[in-house]
């Protein structure tokens, strides 16, 4: 192991990641942009971009231990500490070998919740933190490795593509509950990949030139990163109708699935020899050949009677429905008395983020962030304990 130097970790500044905004490009930038989407003479690579917090992980020799932020504090003018926040982390860190430095995104680990969550957590003493995360953790993504077991590759010099593979074969041996690999892909198109990300909840995906050091302090202003994502604000928009669901269930995962509906009635004589006539039985309470004879497998808001989403205007004329985000409790509400009424009073409204407006003015993989009551003239925010 090569010498480690905790405070030198502590101190670096990050490095800035391009950002840029389409529509202020010339068209010669525009091109450059779009070679690098289209991954150009295979010299990029491409990473997903989750929705939280950047944060470098140290693990020093002995006790040496730190998760630190990217932005410093007002009044301290050091880099804000995470350690006291992330017990579960630090606890698996420890495990890590000596000399150890990567960074990650620390968020929700399922998609449909956005950083605002995170800051009430983040953003409050150590103590408060931890209480707060008693019924979820925080989850950490990591997406580069600057340092393995003393070996510097800032220093070195070593382009993103072999730090990287140092991610993947790290998580390998100690990925878990807390601490995974963010999603890498390397292929023709991006645009594609970003979508796809988008459409299933996330916030899309970060481009790298394959060769691309880690620069601490700068910002790769010659085409070296790229930032895709949802580009269009978050917007409040009039929910028009609630959505019902797909009936038949078409997923992988049916040995295991517990949502079937027996159309006609029939008569089961069950192994206990009670006989029973349904047309609608849990998977869980009969044995599967019964269901695999007489039934059909339908997807769970079908079967609990629940909405599957919401159907919104955009700009006062353009529809768009939103399925990907919505929790059970909210696909349950949405089928009830009281959402049904908000809807006929043109009251309730949904928050959305997507990722373009489609030619026939349609959103592009919208995804649902929240409910919002309009109670004119005053705003009542949506009780997520129905």
């Amino acid at each position: 192991m090569g010498e480690f130097n905790f405070n030198y970790w502590l101190k670096m500044e990050p490095m800035k990641y391009a950002d840029r905004d389409p529509s202020t490009l010339s068209p010669k930038l525009l091109m450059k942009r779009q070679e690098m989407i289209d991954n150009k003479n295979g010299e990029f690579i491409a990473t997903e971009k989750h929705d939280g917090y950047w944060a470098m992980f140290i693990r020093g020799e002995g006790e040496e231990i730190a998760i630190r932020s990217r932005n410093k504090g007002k009044n301290s003018g050091e880099y804000g500490d995470f350690t006291g926040k992330l017990p579960h982390m630090v606890q698996e860190m420890y495990l890590w070998p000596s000399g150890t430095v990567v960074l990650g995104e620390v968020c929700w680990k399922e998609y449909g919740r956005n950083s605002s969550d995170i800051t009430t957590i983040l953003g409050c003493l150590d103590e408060k933190a931890v209480e707060r995360q008693k019924e979820e953790k925080l989850h950490c993504y990591i997406f580069d490795m600057l340092c393995w077991q003393g070996e510097n590759f800032v220093e070195s010099g070593m382009g993103y593509y072999n730090r990287l593979k140092h991610v993947l074969l790290f998580m390998d041996k100690y990925s878990s509950d807390n601490f995974s690999a963010t999603d890498v892909y390397y292929g023709p198109n991006y645009l594609d990949y970003s979508e796809k990300i988008v459409e299933k909840g996330g916030e899309g995906c970060v481009i790298y030139r394959c060769d691309y050091p880690y620069e601490p302090g700068k910002r790769s202003l010659a085409w070296k990163t790229l930032k895709l994502k949802a580009s269009m604000p978050e917007m409040e928009l009039l929910v028009e109708e609630a959505l019902n669901p797909n009936k038949i269930y078409d997923g992988k995962e049916l040995a295991g699935w517990p949502y079937w509906e027996i159309e006609e009635p029939v008569e089961i004589m069950l192994s206990n020899g009670d006989v029973i006539h349904e047309t609608a039985v849990y998977l869980e309470k009969n044995p599967d050949d019964i269901m695999k004879q007489y039934g059909t497998p339908v997807t769970k808001p079908y079967f609990f009677g629940w909405k599957n989403g919401v159907r919104i205007t955009h700009d006062g004329c353009n529809f768009t429905n939103v399925t990907s985000g919505l929790t059970d409790e909210e696909r349950e509400w949405l089928a009830s008395k009281e959402a049904t009424e908000l809807i006929k009073n043109h009251q309730l409204y949904a928050r959305i983020k997507a990722m373009q407006e489609g030619q026939n003015g349609a959103l592009r993989h919208p995804v649902f962030l929240g409910f919002k009551i309009m109670d004119k003239p005053e705003e009542i925010e949506f009780d997520e304990s129905i």
